[in-house]
């Protein structure tokens, strides 16, 4: 066997290779793609799980200088939304790019254009959404300090449970879910300013106008 026919036999398994190995758009892709999907279900679930394991299966949520986990939650959903409309392009058009036929490129072209589009509206809707109406603040809470410096964290039809809910403090950064807000008859009232809370022996008073909350804390 001569040199010749060597390198003939490698030439060919050099060109298969490199065909197959990815690029750096698809590796680019592939991290985007993964980093949305991580951010995505920390938001979701991961962070309420993380905390229920570590309090002993106790309902708390991170609340810090004014940072409640609903508004880092709509942050993650906004930076999984951007991550996966980035990642999906860059796999799309590299993949694409892959088909050396042009009559099928063009096919490809066209079916990935109608996929994108409605992955693109529902990433919008399911993801984007919910991140934007977290971060503006609906669905937020409101912290509540009484005059011996203890407080309580209200939220208002949050990520996860809708109406009111009251927390009492836990630690320096959560608070936990003590108990539902019903007489709070108008949630909107809670984070206007007209709220005052004061302590009674053990008991906190939470009192909205005319609506006035109890609450043992735990």
């Amino acid at each position: 066997m001569t040199n010749s026919t060597v390198a003939g036999d490698a030439a060919p398994k050099r060109s298969a290779w490199h065909r197959l190995r990815p690029t750096k758009r698809e590796v680019w892709g592939v991290v985007l793609v993964a980093t949305a999907r991580l951010a995505h279900w920390w938001a979701v679930r991961g962070w309420d799980e993380y905390l229920a394991r570590r309090t002993g299966g106790k309902d708390v949520q991170f609340y810090f200088a004014g940072l409640s986990q609903e508004v880092v939650g709509g942050w993650l959903l906004l930076l999984s939304a951007a991550c996966a409309s980035a990642g999906l392009t860059f796999l799309a058009w590299s993949l694409i790019g892959r088909i050396t036929r042009r009559p099928w490129r063009w096919v490809a072209i066209g079916v990935a254009s109608l996929v994108g589009l409605a992955v693109a509206l529902y990433i919008f809707v399911a993801v984007a959404v919910p991140g934007l109406l977290y971060v503006s603040g609906v669905g937020g809470c409101t912290r509540f300090e009484a005059e011996d410096g203890r407080s309580v964290l209200v939220t208002v039809a949050g990520m996860r449970d809708p109406g009111a809910t009251i927390h009492t403090e836990y630690d320096a950064f959560h608070y936990e879910r003590t108990r539902q807000g019903s007489e709070l008859e108008s949630p909107p009232n809670v984070g206007s300013g007209e709220c005052q809370l004061t302590s009674e022996g053990e008991s906190l008073i939470l009192t909205c106008g005319s609506d006035v909350v109890e609450i043992e804390p735990r």
